[in-house]
């Protein structure tokens, strides 16, 4: 008579097979706790670092948007909260069409790393750097910062009271003018 051993779960964490050198058998759903495979251990382990890192991002953009200004009467905040919609919306699209490609991961993993992913490039879209601006001593007046062609920004501020930003650095920055 053949020795059996248990192989372990294959694509399926209650079914469990015996084999010998030559075959396999189905012995049947097994409901003991037993180790996970691999690729569960991995699948949970990605569900849980990306999902707390989308929480973590989630709040930390609402957090910011509170300071973006808004458009005619809405708030920044409002305007950003419709755009963290669209981007959890368009997450849950993608993930379902990504489910279709990586069966064996669960969507909420899928989910959660797309939405990692977009919530870190909506915080570069509302990046904005903090500029240090030179004034000379005894300067009084109004400053100018203008968009130049220089390689890097120019913040010390001549006689004339005017500063030279890079493109990067114009489009980065939030400006409020006084109109």
């Amino acid at each position: 008579m053949p020795s059996f051993q248990v192989v372990g779960a294959l694509f399926s964490r209650l079914k469990f097979y015996l084999a010998d050198s030559t075959r396999f058998a189905f012995i049947g759903n097994y409901s003991c706790s037993q180790p996970l495979p691999a690729i569960m251990t991995t699948d949970r382990k990605l569900k849980i670092i990306f999902g707390i890192l989308s929480v973590v991002l989630l709040t930390t953009l609402l957090i910011k948007l509170t300071n973006v200004p808004g458009g005619m009467i809405l708030s920044g905040l409002f305007l950003g909260g419709m755009m963290i919609v669209g981007i959890i919306i368009g997450c849950l699209i993608l993930s379902g069409l990504l489910k279709l490609i990586f069966k064996k991961t669960s969507f909420l993993t899928i989910l959660s790393i797309t939405t990692t992913i977009s919530f870190l490039a909506f915080h570069y879209q509302l990046y904005s750097p903090t500029l240090k601006i030179i004034v000379p001593n005894g300067y009084k007046g109004e400053i100018n910062l203008i968009l130049s062609n220089v390689k890097d920004n120019i913040l010390t501020v001549d006689s004339n009271g005017i500063g030279y930003l890079n493109e990067w650095t114009f489009n980065k920055n939030i400006f409020k003018t006084n109109s």
